[in-house]
Protein backbone atom coordinates (compact mmCIF):
# COMPACT_ATOMS: atom_id res chain seq x y z
CA UNK A 1 0.00 0.00 0.00
CA UNK A 2 1.77 3.63 -0.56
CA UNK A 3 0.62 6.83 1.10
CA UNK A 4 0.23 9.60 -0.80
CA UNK A 5 1.25 13.36 0.03
CA UNK A 6 -0.78 15.47 1.98
CA UNK A 7 -0.96 18.63 -0.75
CA UNK A 8 -2.79 21.43 1.60
CA UNK A 9 -5.38 23.65 -0.82
CA UNK A 10 -4.98 26.59 0.95
CA UNK A 11 -6.98 30.14 -0.40
CA UNK A 12 -4.24 33.28 -1.37
CA UNK A 13 -5.72 35.38 1.21
CA UNK A 14 -3.06 38.38 0.73
CA UNK A 15 -2.97 37.86 -3.32
CA UNK A 16 -5.60 36.30 -5.27
CA UNK A 17 -8.18 35.51 -2.35
CA UNK A 18 -10.65 32.78 -3.66
CA UNK A 19 -9.17 31.08 -6.61
CA UNK A 20 -9.60 27.87 -8.76
CA UNK A 21 -6.06 27.44 -8.93
CA UNK A 22 -5.46 27.24 -5.10
CA UNK A 23 -8.45 24.96 -4.35
CA UNK A 24 -9.29 21.09 -4.37
CA UNK A 25 -9.63 20.31 -7.81
CA UNK A 26 -12.81 18.27 -6.89
CA UNK A 27 -14.07 21.18 -5.45
CA UNK A 28 -13.42 23.84 -8.20
CA UNK A 29 -15.00 21.06 -10.60
CA UNK A 30 -18.51 21.24 -8.41
CA UNK A 31 -18.93 25.05 -8.53
CA UNK A 32 -20.30 27.45 -10.86
CA UNK A 33 -17.33 29.98 -12.68
CA UNK A 34 -19.71 32.71 -10.84
CA UNK A 35 -18.43 31.07 -7.65
CA UNK A 36 -15.18 32.86 -7.81
CA UNK A 37 -16.49 36.23 -8.76
CA UNK A 38 -16.39 38.18 -5.68
CA UNK A 39 -18.32 41.40 -7.30
CA UNK A 40 -21.01 38.59 -8.24
CA UNK A 41 -24.43 38.61 -6.08
CA UNK A 42 -24.42 34.96 -5.82
CA UNK A 43 -20.92 34.26 -4.97
CA UNK A 44 -20.77 33.02 -0.97
CA UNK A 45 -18.37 36.46 -0.45
CA UNK A 46 -19.73 38.30 -3.55
CA UNK A 47 -22.31 40.02 -1.48
CA UNK A 48 -22.81 42.25 2.12
CA UNK A 49 -23.64 39.00 4.16
CA UNK A 50 -21.30 37.01 2.52
CA UNK A 51 -18.34 39.20 2.88
CA UNK A 52 -18.87 39.54 6.91
CA UNK A 53 -18.80 35.88 6.93
CA UNK A 54 -15.54 35.81 5.26
CA UNK A 55 -14.18 38.42 7.37
CA UNK A 56 -15.63 36.44 10.41
CA UNK A 57 -14.21 33.35 9.36
CA UNK A 58 -10.81 34.82 8.49
CA UNK A 59 -10.62 36.31 11.76
CA UNK A 60 -11.70 32.92 13.74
Amino acid sequence: MTTSEYVPHLDDVEGAGLSPTTSHPAYVAAVPDWFWDSGDWRAPFGNDDGNDTLRHLEKH
